[in-house]
């Protein structure tokens, strides 16, 4: 589809420079129309972006759909595993054994450590707290726009984009 897409470039651009050879003094507005009404690249940019756009939708749709299938069955099997586990410990301090052996695996039942747990977390020292910095790009932006200098930062080229509204 692309591939046709770009193969009626040429044709469109030879369209236009004949028109503008026989209508030296048109506006662009009247040009335009004229070219819409000989060229087919118009129509065929609107239609490849109509199955771009359902396209993505239906992979949205999907990877939506499967990945919340998925992440159910993942933790109905995380749960279900951490079930086993606890069955296998307590049958395991039940019956005394504190070590198993099998071929694929050994087994071991261990003591832990004591888990810190956070009852109040403003009372903590800040010494004792992780700080996660991260840069503003929004504010860093606004200052690199109106001129000012941000060590470390520096405005990109702007790259082309489509803006697809849909009515």
């Amino acid at each position: 589809m692309t591939h046709n897409l770009l193969a009626l470039v040429p044709a469109h651009r030879a369209i236009v420079e004949a028109i503008r050879e026989m209508y030296p003094g048109e506006s662009d507005d009247d040009i335009a129309d004229t070219i819409a009404g000989e060229s087919d690249l118009q129509d065929a940019i609107v239609m490849v972006l109509r199955l771009a756009l359902e396209r993505e939708a239906q992979a949205k749709a999907i990877r939506d759909e499967l990945i919340a299938r998925l992440t159910y069955r993942a933790h109905r099997l995380e749960d279900g595993a951490k079930t086993m586990r606890a069955a296998a410990l307590q049958a395991m301090q039940e019956a005394g054994l504190n070590k198993l052996n099998a071929i694929d695996m050994s087994v071991s039942v261990g003591r832990g450590k004591p888990r810190v747990q956070i009852t109040e977390p403003e009372l903590i020292p800040a010494a004792l707290c992780r700080i996660v910095r991260e840069p503003n790009k929004t504010e860093i932006g606004k200052l690199l726009a109106a001129g000012t200098d941000v060590p470390g930062a520096a405005l990109g080229n702007p790259q082309p984009f489509l803006s697809i509204h849909r009515g």
